[in-house]
């Protein structure tokens, strides 16, 4: 999960893909959800987000059946 996290933030260049802050508390969000388990370790299923940006997410689309399109939209808004 380290090395996960770290090569999706360095990916990323620790910028929050959302609203462009750069370091503070930033969070690898899961595209596929987490509990599938299904690529949940793979760089292509983590996008890096602020705290914020990312507690709006879920908040706004929830925990279960999300995904891609889900985050695409969240991000375009």
């Amino acid at each position: 999960y380290d090395i996960f996290r770290k090569t999706v933030f360095e990916r990323d260049n620790y910028l929050c893909q959302k609203c462009g802050k750069i370091g503070g508390k930033l969070i690898v969000h899961h595209i596929k959800p987490f509990a599938l388990k299904k690529d949940m370790f793979s760089t292509k299923n983590g996008i890096t987000l602020c705290k914020t940006d990312h507690q709006t997410f879920h908040k706004t689309y929830g925990y279960k059946d999300i995904g891609r399109a889900e985050l695409l939209n969240f991000l375009s808004e």
